[in-house]
């Protein structure tokens, strides 16, 4: 009885590891997306524990990603997670300084100066709401903005000039 049970034991375990490796094989482009979108549009804040470093690697691991789609997808997850965490009481007592997310906002930032897709670019302007004004008005982010003032395409151009009319109020 015990050779059936260990090798009932076996067998599931070889089932759940084969699962693990067809669910790891199905990770189309599309997929990752589709997992950007949801995670996007859900609050997640209160349920992941250090939900920086979790931003940090969706910022590094997808707004870089050669698939366009799903750079256009963390273009969008990023800074919707950032305006939640921004708006969480917990987090809003933290001096802005000692806060890590800003390498966040830095890479953000870069991806809508530097993507070679203008959609992308502008899906990440759009999405700096004033909620995040406070990282965006460092000086090394304000240079970036300042950089996306001199984008071939016009709905950047005036995108940017509105997030830097709005932080006129914070930096003058």
């Amino acid at each position: 009885a015990t050779n059936v049970s260990g090798s009932s034991n076996t067998a599931s375990k070889n089932t759940n590891a084969e699962t693990y490796a067809v669910v790891d094989e199905e990770r189309t482009p599309e997929l990752i997306a589709l997992a950007l979108n949801t995670l996007g549009s859900f609050n997640v804040i209160g349920y992941i524990q250090n939900i920086d470093e979790f931003l940090r690697d969706i910022a590094v691991n997808f707004l870089e990603e050669d698939n366009t789609t799903i750079r256009r997808e963390a273009a969008v997850a990023v800074p919707q997670l950032l305006v939640r965490l921004c708006s969480n009481p917990k987090f809003v007592s933290t001096p802005i300084s000692s806060f890590p997310l800003s390498e966040v906002i830095e890479r953000l930032l870069l991806v809508g100066i530097s993507d070679v897709d203008p959609a992308i670019r502008h899906t990440v302007l759009v999405h700096l709401e004033p909620t995040l004004d406070a990282f965006l008005a460092a000086p090394e982010n304000l240079r970036c903005l300042f950089i996306a003032l001199n984008d071939e395409v016009f709905a950047i151009r005036e995108t940017a000039i509105a997030i830097i009319g709005r932080l006129s109020l914070r930096n003058p």
